[in-house]
């Protein structure tokens, strides 16, 4: 049996801490463009609305996956990756800012924590391995998914034209990056348990950033 003490409280802070941390880190990103454009307060707000249905919507996804399976999950913030999410974003912006194109960055604001449920424990290893996939991919499948919509919308003219380019552009680098399959990613979980999904999965994320990074 698995008693896990974690209140919907501490989750909330966790989810605002990792949240305003990951919106600074790519505002500094993002701002050797801000800095040379008059619109850089509409570019802040498409900044914010690109990170924040990123992050978001990526761990929800998750956590909700992990609960619909029968599991136990919540969302804690990584403390030591969230330092390490600045420190990787001021790095870039400093380097762009010199004419220096540096394209990798470091984001790890935290992960949905899963233990197991009432009746996990009954579950086949096949079964546990089909749910690991699932879970693991729900996440840079969201974004992937909201990356492609707002891509799709961004081709027919309309007010929002900036907004949707730039929730794609993030949304798409969100994907790639937790895909990459390397330990504590969801990237390694994806490819251990289906190797074919991670490679579809990889090629469309790069796909659409490749894509978005043309705008």
């Amino acid at each position: 049996m698995y008693y896990v003490v974690y209140s919907p409280e501490e989750e909330l802070k966790d989810f605002v801490l990792a949240a305003v941390t990951l919106v600074v880190s790519f505002i500094l990103i993002y701002m050797p463009v801000m800095l040379w454009s008059p619109g850089a307060i509409i570019i802040l707000a498409y900044v914010i609305a690109g990170v924040l249905s990123g992050f978001l919507l990526h761990e929800l996804a998750h956590r909700m996956t992990a609960r619909r399976l029968g599991y136990i999950a919540f969302f804690r913030a990584w403390k030591l990756g969230l330092a390490l999410s600045l420190i990787s974003a001021l790095i870039i912006a400093m380097l762009e800012m010199a004419g220096i194109p540096f394209p990798i960055f470091f984001l790890a604001p935290g992960a949905v924590y899963i233990y197991p449920g009432p009746m996990t424990p009954l579950k086949t290893p096949r079964e546990v391995a089909n749910d690991e996939f699932l879970i693991a991919s729900a996440g840079p499948l969201t974004n992937i998914a909201i990356a492609a919509v707002a891509y799709a919308l961004s081709l027919i003219p309309n007010i929002f034209l900036m907004l949707l380019i730039y929730v794609a552009q993030i949304n798409a680098m969100l994907a790639v990056f937790n895909l990459l399959p390397i330990p504590m990613f969801d990237g390694l979980k994806v490819f251990k348990t289906n190797p074919g999904a991670w490679i579809a999965l990889f090629i469309v994320a790069g796909v659409l950033l490749l894509l978005t990074l043309h705008f």
